[in-house]
C-alpha cells in the first residue's frame, strides 16, 4: 500500500497513570516491527519496553487488508503520570523475498517488499536528523566537532535561588465553540463510517472528538488528522462516604384471629370421699 507520510514516530504520549491503550497509524508488516520507548520522569535513561511482557499490539487489520494501517499498543500496567511513551519501528535491514524464474508472481509481494525498503529508509532518516550533521564543505570530522565542543563546555555552575512568584493574570473570557450543530455518537466502532459534526468517544484514550472531515473511517485520536480533540476526559474521582442508614419502616397490620378450636374430652370421675367422724 502507499506510505504517504515520512513521519516513523507515533507519540511521545504522557501518561496519566489510568491509560494502557495507545493509537498508531504508522504502516507495518508484522507486530514484531514496532520498538516502543518509555522515558521515566526525572531520569536520563530512556526504557525499552518488550513485546508481551510490557505491552501486546493490536494491529487494524480486522478485514485481511492493509487499507487502515496502524493499531493500539496496549500496556500491561497503567503508563505513571509524567511519563511519556513513544512508538516506532525497528525493521531489521534484511531482504527476505525470494521471486523464483517462472514462479507465481503476486502483486502483494511486491508492494510489501517495496513497503519494507521504504520503512527501512524512514527508519535511517529518523537516525540522520537525529545525529549531529556537517556541512558536506566543511573538512572536520565529526569527532573532532565533539571534542571542539567539548573544550569550549565549562563546568555546570551553580543553580540560583528560585525567584518570588508572579501574579497570576485576569481570567479571559469564555471561548465560543468552533464546531455547532453536534451530533454525539456513542464510542467509536471499527467500520461505522461518521460524518462531520460527528462526535464520538475514542476506545484509545477515553477522550471524546469531533470529525471534521467529509466523511471518516479513522480512529479517533491525538494523531488523527479527521479528528479534534472536544472533551477530554477527566480523572477518576474518589469513592464517596457511605451514606446513613434508614429510617425502621411502619409496623405491621395486627393479624386476623385463628377460629376457636373444639371442645375437649371428659375428664375420668374422681374418688369417693371418706365420711367425716362426728365430735362429742
Amino acid at each position: 500500500m502507499p506510505i504517504s507520510s515520512e513521519n516513523r514516530i507515533a507519540g511521545p504520549f504522557e501518561g496519566d497513570g489510568i491509560t494502557t491503550i495507545f493509537p498508531f497509524i504508522l504502516r507495518v508488516l508484522d507486530e514484531t516491527d514496532l520498538f516502543v520507548v518509555r522515558a521515566i520522569k526525572d531520569e536520563q535513561e530512556d526504557q525499552d519496553l518488550t513485546l508481551y511482557r510490557d505491552y501486546e499490539v493490536k494491529l487494524n487489520r480486522t478485514d485481511g487488508s492493509d487499507k487502515h494501517p496502524g493499531g493500539e499498543i496496549i500496556l500491561k500496567e497503567p503508563l505513571p503520570e509524567g511519563d511519556l511513551l513513544l512508538i516506532t519501528t525497528n525493521i531489521p535491514i534484511t531482504q527476505k523475498t525470494n521471486i523464483k524464474n517462472q514462479s507465481g508472481f503476486y502483486p502483494e509481494v511486491i508492494v510489501e517488499t517495496v513497503d519494507r525498503l521504504t520503512i527501512i529508509a524512514q527508519q535511517l532518516k529518523g537516525e540522520v536528523d537525529r545525529s549531529l550533521k556537517l556541512s558536506i564543505t566543511d573538512p572536520r570530522s565529526a569527532d573532532e566537532i565533539i571534542d571542539e565542543l567539548l573544550a569550549k563546555t565549562g563546568p555546570p555552575g551553580v543553580q540560583g535561588p528560585i525567584g518570588p512568584q508572579g501574579i497570576q493574570g485576569e481570567q479571559g473570557p469564555p471561548g465560543e465553540s468552533a464546531v455547532a450543530n453536534v451530533q454525539y455518537k456513542g464510542t467509536w466502532q471499527n467500520g461505522v463510517t461518521y460524518v462531520e459534526n460527528d462526535v464520538t468517544v475514542s476506545p484509545a484514550d477515553g477522550n471524546a472528538y469531533v470529525c471534521i472531515a467529509e466523511t471518516s473511517t479513522e480512529m479517533p485520536g491525538p494523531l488523527a488528522v479527521e479528528w479534534i480533540l472536544w472533551v477530554q476526559r477527566g480523572p477518576i474521582g474518589p469513592q464517596g462516604p457511605q451514606g446513613p442508614l434508614g429510617a425502621q419502616g411502619p409496623m405491621g397490620p395486627q393479624g386476623i384471629p385463628g377460629e376457636q378450636g373444639p371442645n375437649g374430652l371428659p375428664g375420668p370421675e374422681g374418688r369417693q370421699g371418706i365420711p367425716r367422724r362426728p365430735t362429742s
